[in-house]
């Protein structure tokens, strides 16, 4: 009787002691080159599951349970492929599903991927750690493709020796987030541009030296943003591997500490062909955007330009840091061109190679706001080019950096030049304006110069203030101070006399037309540093200058119908001038 008793408190000790969640091995279970066509479940207790050669899920559905364990054999995969066909692999906190290695001593690239093809639905991995794969470079170890609907979250991506995982087709992820990607021979994550968007939040990406976040093209070469993408920051630099054009109502805004890093000769277009596209690339004083080389000893001219053409709309550059660009020999590191419609404040530009930095050149464009930006020049290059009627856009607070005689080139584009047909205000700069081109002032449009202000003219050329009668008259009001007085002179970096032609008060000269406090130098080509028509509206007001260095006169005045220009002289200086100070026709 005592012994029935003994072996009954036995036994159900033994079941008290039981784990009611522990599952007792049956056997593991190997899958070679199998087809999944209907719902199958992959249990735990199972474990390991071997995958050698190619498993598909083709027409059905492939659960995994919480725990299990996948090991892929050499060269293995899985394939989630054809339509309606699923791949379900949701662990939990305590028991995450494992892909890894069947190699006693696992290293990256054991084994290849994990593939989504077109048609796969509803397809998760949730709370998983896929490690070892990537066996092929040019794929991830997650590589999803097509229309493939595909969600992960929660998992650990890590020791792949491609991507750890990549999406450049159609959808990218329904889902992506709180991830950690590892790649420490390859980029983290690849993805095609629009697919950015679909990055959600909380993941952590491992990269070695010089990779990131690879952004390419699908399949063209050019990467099309015709919708709207926002690419958040993230512990690790996006790389632009193709062109981008932001085109067909596309938009694309960086946030508060991107950085994106172009990859050899790439650019940005922006509202290409007419088509509209917005470029927002809005940093804060804490946290800039970079837009810069992609190589790890970069240089001037590593890429091209991002430039904002005619159906580029309310586009802004806003504590934005942009270098290494200007690798084309015809186009600006930033390009504004036709109606380009762009905004640009607080930011920094440098080490471009060719041209400027930035520049708005054509008939129809210029800048909505231009404030507050440090711009480095490309060796001995200007700092910046404008067409005249654009210079009136620049806002305060900009710094330009160049080498001695550079500075801020003002040009007439293809017409060669420079028309100013509305009252503008040109500010003093910190470098000389250039003129490379001829100026005119007309439409009965109003310049006027800031006290201060430094204006070089290339050889040859010419500031006329009124046209003609078709084009209309012109005025221009030159006031500077004893202490900041304008200078009109040379560019040369050894000037001479004649170097360029002058200021020319045309007959159409508008009343009050004045120059005040300025020195005007090196001119004098063909007639006198100052030439004066007859103005029937008023004759321009000359005062308290300097007027010095012509090759001809220093004020000379021009006769029409047999009555002389008349400017009214007070209180002015001439010096060197060769053929006199004040000569007539």
């Amino acid at each position: 009787m005592k012994r029935s008793i003994f072996f009954a408190v036995a036994l159900a000790m033994t079941f008290l002691a039981c784990d009611p969640e522990e599952v007792t091995p049956v056997a593991p279970q190997s899958h070679s080159n199998e087809v999944i066509s209907q719902p199958t479940v992959w249990k735990v207790e199972n474990n390991p599951h071997t995958i050698t050669g190619t498993v598909t899920v083709n027409g059905g559905v492939l659960t995994i349970e919480p725990g299990a364990i996948i090991k892929f054999a050499e060269n293995a995969s899985l394939i989630i492929d054809g339509q309606n066909s699923s791949l379900v692999a949701v662990g939990t906190p305590e028991k995450p599903i494992t892909f890894t290695s069947a190699s006693a001593n696992p290293v990256p690239g054991n084994w290849e991927s994990i593939v989504f093809k077109t048609g796969v639905v509803n397809c998760q991995m949730a709370f998983c750690n896929v490690e070892y794969g990537g066996g092929n470079s040019s794929y991830g170890m997650i590589e999803v493709r097509g229309s493939a609907q595909v969600s992960v979250n929660n998992c650990n991506l890590k020791k792949s020796h491609g991507p750890a995982a990549r999406a450049l087709d159609e959808n990218g992820f329904v889902s992506f987030a709180n991830n950690t990607l590892e790649s420490t021979a390859n980029h983290a994550l690849s993805l095609s541009g629009k697919n950015v968007k679909t990055l959600g939040p909380g993941n952590t990406f491992i990269a070695g030296p010089g990779f990131g976040i690879l952004v390419s093209a699908s399949s063209s070469g050019t990467i099309i943003i015709n919708d709207e993408n926002t690419w958040a920051k993230q512990n690790v630099p996006y790389f632009l591997k193709d062109e981008m054009s932001i085109r067909g109502g596309g938009k694309l805004i960086l946030q508060p500490g991107v950085i994106l890093k172009m990859m050899a000769g790439n650019y940005i277009n922006v509202g290409y062909n007419g088509e509209n596209g917005q470029f927002l690339a809005k940093g804060t004083v804490n946290d800039s955007v970079y837009i810069t080389s992609a190589s790890s000893a970069p240089q001037a001219g590593d890429w091209k330009f991002i430039r904002f053409q005619s159906g580029a709309i309310n586009c802004e550059l806003e504590y934005c840091n942009v270098s290494y660009g200007g690798g084309d020999s015809y186009v600006d590191m930033i390009y504004v061109k036709d109606n380009g419609q762009l905004s640009i404040k607080n930011s920094t530009f440098s080490n471009a190679k060719q041209i400027t930095a930035i520049s708005a050149i054509d008939d129809t464009n210029g800048f909505t706001a231009f404030e507050n930006n440090v711009i480095y020049a490309p060796t001995g290059r200007h700092a910046m080019r404008l067409r005249g009627c654009y210079v009136d856009e620049i806002g305060e607070g900009n710094v330009f950096h160049t080498s001695a005689g550079y500075g801020v080139q003002i040009t007439g584009g293809v017409s060669y030049t420079s028309y100013i047909s509305a009252d503008a205000i040109w500010k003093k700069l910190n470098v000389p304006y250039i003129a490379s081109d001829n100026i005119v002032v007309y439409e009965n449009a109003t310049l006027t110069i800031a006290p201060g202000t430094i204006i070089m003219f290339d050889a040859g050329k010419t500031i006329e203030i009124g046209y003609s009668s078709s084009y209309g008259p012109g005025r221009i009001m030159a006031v500077g101070t004893l202490e900041l007085p304008i200078v009109f002179t040379s560019s040369s970096a050894a000037p001479q006399n004649g170097d360029w032609s002058g200021i020319i008060f045309n007959s159409y000269t508008l009343a009050d037309s004045e120059l005040d406090y300025c020195v005007v130098e090196y001119a004098g080509k063909s007639y006198g540093n100052i030439e004066v028509y007859p103005c029937g509206a008023g004759n321009p007001k000359i005062q308290n200058c300097v007027i010095k260095n012509s090759k001809k006169y220093g004020v000379y005045k021009r006769k029409v119908s047999g009555v002389h220009g008349d400017p009214l002289l007070v209180n002015n200086t001439f010096i060197d001038n060769i053929s006199g100070d004040i000569g007539q026709q």
